[in-house]
C-alpha cells in the first residue's frame, strides 16, 4: 500500500514567471522527462515505495526547495507554473510511466508545480540519488547530454 505524501518546503512566497519564461521552461521540462524513462527507471526504482496522492493534491509547488523527482506509477498529473499575473499555466499532462519534478535538476527552488488530476501514485527519488545513477550509467549520461543539447538548440532557434 502506498504511503501518503505531504509536500515539504511549501513556500508562502511564490516565484512568478512571465509567459515566455514559462514556455521555455515547458520545453526543457518535456525534453528532460523523456530521459527519465525505460532503462533509467529500471536502474533507480527497485526497492522503493510509491506514495499516494489524492485528486487535486499538490505533489510539489512553485517555490518548494525539496529536490525530488516523482516517477508516476498510476494516474494523471498536470505540470505547469504560476505566471506573473497569477494564472496557472499548464504545459503538460503526465501519466503512469512518466516523471515529474525533473526541473529540480537545474533549479534549487522549484519554478513549476505538479497536481494530481485523479488519485495517483508516484515514487519519489531524491535528486542526489538520480545523479548517482547517472554517474554509474554512462549510457544515461550520454542520453542526458544529447537532450540538453537539443533543448539548447531549440532555445537558440527561438531567439
Amino acid at each position: 500500500m502506498p504511503a501518503s505524501f505531504e509536500p515539504t518546503g511549501q513556500s508562502a512566497e511564490r516565484q512568478a514567471l512571465g509567459f515566455e519564461d514559462s514556455l521555455s521552461q515547458a520545453a526543457v521540462s518535456t525534453a528532460l522527462a523523456s530521459v527519465f524513462r525505460g532503462k533509467f527507471c529500471d536502474a533507480i526504482l527497485p526497492n522503493r515505495r510509491a506514495v499516494a496522492f489524492k485528486k487535486e493534491q499538490v505533489i510539489y509547488d512553485v517555490g518548494d526547495t525539496a529536490r525530488d523527482f516523482f516517477f508516476l506509477q498510476r494516474g494523471f498529473v498536470r505540470v505547469g507554473t504560476i505566471t506573473s499575473d497569477g494564472h496557472e499555466l499548464i504545459y503538460d499532462v503526465r501519466k503512469a510511466g512518466d516523471v515529474v519534478g525533473e526541473l529540480c535538476a537545474y533549479e534549487v527552488r522549484r519554478l513549476d508545480r505538479a497536481v494530481a488530476l485523479e488519485p495517483a501514485e508516484a515514487i519519489p527519488v531524491p535528486f542526489d540519488e538520480v545523479m548517482e545513477a547517472v554517474r554509474e550509467r554512462p549510457d544515461l549520461l550520454t542520453r542526458l547530454v544529447d537532450v540538453f543539447c537539443r533543448a539548447l538548440s531549440e532555445a537558440y532557434a527561438q531567439v
